[in-house]
């Protein structure tokens, strides 16, 4: 660690870090990502506090903290992980913090419930146009359209058409 007579607080190191994510022109929601992880940072160790005072401990206590006082998800928790570490990486770099490994806690994978084949049938069976409701072939283009491209359903949502005139 940098022999500092005044030693950086989390603070001034984290303003460094943002410097630095500017000059590698990060994105303003990278940039947004690393501030909320930030802020979630700072609601258990002060912002004041010297970086050395940072250690692996001390981030383990900051992800019970997390857990238990705070109600986050585990899966949250990896998200804010990720960020801090980052930013405690850049630190470790710089000298400001001894180094030290900050790993990812394992996740348990929920199963999603997928359709049967009798469903999918049903699902993508073209319906007959004489016979249908407009929202029911709506519905049918709209399966087909997600499966066909790929696209996620809260991008379809925000699709407009645009008339051809």
């Amino acid at each position: 660690m940098k022999d500092n007579k005044e030693e950086k607080n989390l603070e001034e190191v984290f303003a460094e870090f943002k410097q630095y994510c500017k000059v590698k022109n990060l994105s303003k929601s990278t940039l947004q990502f690393y501030q909320d992880c930030f802020n979630s940072l700072t609601m258990f160790i002060p912002s004041k506090e010297k970086i050395s005072n940072v250690t692996l401990n001390k981030i383990y206590d900051y992800i019970m903290f997390l857990r238990n006082e705070r109600a986050v998800t585990v899966k949250s928790i990896n998200t804010y992980l990720r960020g801090n570490r980052t930013f405690l990486y850049f630190a470790m770099k710089r000298d400001y913090l001894k180094e030290f490994k900050i790993e990812m806690i394992k996740t348990v994978k929920k199963l999603k419930k997928i359709y049967t084949d009798n469903e999918l049938k049903l699902l993508l069976k073209k319906p007959v146009l004489d016979e249908c409701n407009f929202s029911h072939y709506r519905n049918w283009v709209i399966i087909n359209f997600l499966l066909g491209t790929g696209c996620r359903a809260s991008i379809l949502s925000i699709l407009k058409l645009k008339t051809l005139t």
